[in-house]
């Protein structure tokens, strides 16, 4: 059965966050490698370049749920030390 944020304790919560964090970052360094395969694409005038720009622009989107995710993981951290 799936807890929910208030549910879990303050160590599982960190452990969370700790892997959210590292997930966001191995997607942020694959979209700005992505970027700059664009670009090199670009400055070598590939004839193809359109399917160059479908991930650069899906990245943003598909990370967002994370990024959602990871702020209600720092609201309840925070909630839980203020106390």
């Amino acid at each position: 059965m799936k807890k929910t944020l208030p549910e879990l304790a303050i160590a599982e919560l960190d452990r969370r966050k700790k892997l959210l964090t590292g997930i966001l970052i191995g997607g942020i360094v694959l979209w700005l490698f992505l970027i700059g395969a664009v670009f090199f694409l670009l400055i070598s005038k590939s004839k193809n370049i359109t399917a160059g720009f479908v991930p650069i622009l899906a990245f943003p989107v598909v990370f967002m749920p994370l990024f959602i995710y990871m702020s209600q993981l720092s609201a309840e951290i925070k909630s839980r030390t203020n106390n």
